[in-house]
């Protein structure tokens, strides 16, 4: 049976597989997490509000997505493309700054 957890307000994710595939997936997650983090740069645009910040981010968040089959050990992944992502901000009116 699927198991369903939603990550920061997201939409719900359906998953499925064993306790260690689930926990695996969390730790790939939250590195992948600490990671963007640590490189990510702040957007800006005139006049805009974080909402609005969020909404862009998660729309060029879905554009630069693809799915990477992980073979047998890792399970299939969604993998975000940065320069596809950084393109699609900058198409939005975004500028990054570091």
């Amino acid at each position: 049976m699927p198991a369903s957890f939603a990550i920061f307000g997201l939409p719900t994710i359906e998953v499925s597989g064993s306790p260690q595939d689930h926990m695996l997936r969390r730790v790939i997650f939250l590195f992948a997490l600490v990671l963007q983090a640590c490189a990510s740069p702040a957007w800006n645009k005139p006049g805009a509000s974080e909402s609005e910040l969020a909404a862009d981010r998660l729309d060029c968040i879905g554009e630069s997505q693809k799915r990477v089959t992980g073979g047998n050990v890792v399970p299939d992944q969604l993998v975000t493309d940065p320069a596809r992502f950084d393109a699609c901000m900058k198409r939005k009116g975004w500028q990054a700054s570091r």
